[in-house]
């Protein structure tokens, strides 16, 4: 099972004061646990500054979503309408992992003749 936490001063099972809470859940899974916060303004930006503000030590953090095919689509300015699409209602949902470490560079293996026989003389 998932462990949530709650990123903001409200905690599990207490009701808000005014009785509604403006904006939308955004619910981030990262390494099997699942923290929750709120964003007011469904825009790119501000995903990502939740994402950040919910997961500091998340430098610059690969975001993903699921779309309705099953499908892990990776999240970015130019997904996001669809991302949008996918959450009309109910909570937004995101996976979050590191960048993958960059393969290192191969190197072109240089061409070296193979190396010399020594001639052998014949008397």
């Amino acid at each position: 099972l998932a462990q949530v936490y709650f990123s903001s001063t409200q905690l599990p099972g207490q009701r808000p004061r005014c009785g509604v809470m403006a904006g939308r859940v955004l619910k981030i899974t990262y390494q099997g646990e699942v923290h929750r916060t709120r964003v007011e303004n469904l825009t790119y930006a501000e995903i990502i500054e939740a994402v950040k503000r919910v997961l500091p030590s998340l430098a610059s953090p690969v975001l993903r979503y699921k779309d309705e095919d099953g499908d892990h689509c990776l999240l970015s300015d130019a997904t996001f309408p669809d991302f949008q699409g996918m959450f009309s209602e109910g909570p937004l949902r995101l996976i979050a992992s590191t960048p993958a470490a960059p393969r290192p560079a191969e190197q072109p293996k240089s061409f070296a003749p193979p190396p010399r026989m020594p001639m052998l003389e014949i008397m």
